[in-house]
């Protein structure tokens, strides 16, 4: 196949990538002006794939997201594969994922059973890891993003249950956004990756949450600026990874 503009979720990693040469492009003063995604500007890097960042006065954060357009003709997802017996995954950098496979965009998502320092090290990755219709491994006791062959995502909250009408798929943890509404209770603040989808499950929304990092409420205020309906939380921290080409 040629002309293939691809999108794409990759298991978690360590090393850090920031998204340098775009500009913050609005300030926003507190979590209340949270509320309006047509006050945000979308720069398009790629047929279909769209940029942006904000910071929120005061608290110490930059926002950097995307808006990807799954209906768009060639669009690909592209999940890491598992090898062995245990199924288990060779670490790499998202970057280092994104040029090896020709990706337009990366971004980390489950995280592994234990810690991980250096790329190269064999993980096994805590719940879904579907890629191309086939299971590398289970569900388990968080939430899944997972794609439909015809490229719509959605957000599945455990229990996942059975996953063969999904062709790609990975895990995280918890769901944040539910139609809109915030689901999330509180938590501690750190740096966060993020992913989310409209209603009609179209359109992927991905986000990374640098700085002083946030809590899971307001991470579910920022998905829902960005134009999320629903929205959850993938492998954050120091794993926090949003790359693009």
């Amino acid at each position: 196949m040629t002309n293939i503009r691809i999108a794409v979720i990759s298991l978690s990693v360590i090393f850090f990538f920031s998204c340098s040469g775009l500009q913050t492009r609005g300030t926003f003063s507190s979590y209340s002006d949270i509320s309006a995604a047509d006050v945000l500007l979308w720069e398009e890097v790629d047929r279909g794939v769209y940029r942006t960042n904000f910071s929120v006065k005061d608290s110490g954060i930059t926002v950097y997201a995307l808006k990807i357009d799954l209906s768009e003709k060639g669009r690909e997802i592209v999940v890491s594969k598992g090898t062995g017996r245990r199924m288990s995954f060779k670490s790499t950098t998202v970057k280092r994922f994104m040029k090896q496979t020709g990706l337009v965009a990366a971004i980390n998502a489950n995280p592994f059973d234990r810690y991980c320092l250096f790329p190269g090290q064999r993980q096994k990755a805590v719940g879904v890891v579907l890629s191309d219709g086939i299971l590398y491994s289970p569900p388990a006791s968080y939430s899944a993003l997972v794609f439909t062959s015809d490229n719509r995502a959605v957000i599945l909250d455990p229990p996942v249950g059975s996953l063969d009408s999904y062709k790609n798929g990975v895990g995280g943890f918890f769901t944040v956004l539910r139609d809109g509404n915030i689901v999330a209770g509180e938590s501690e603040k750190d740096v966060r990756s993020l992913a989310g989808n409209d209603i009609s499950g179209r359109i992927l929304y991905l986000a990374v949450v640098f700085g002083k990092g946030a809590d899971f409420r307001s991470s579910a205020r920022i998905m829902r600026y960005i134009g999320a309906d629903d929205a959850m939380l993938l492998d954050g921290g120091g794993s926090s990874v949003l790359a693009v080409r």
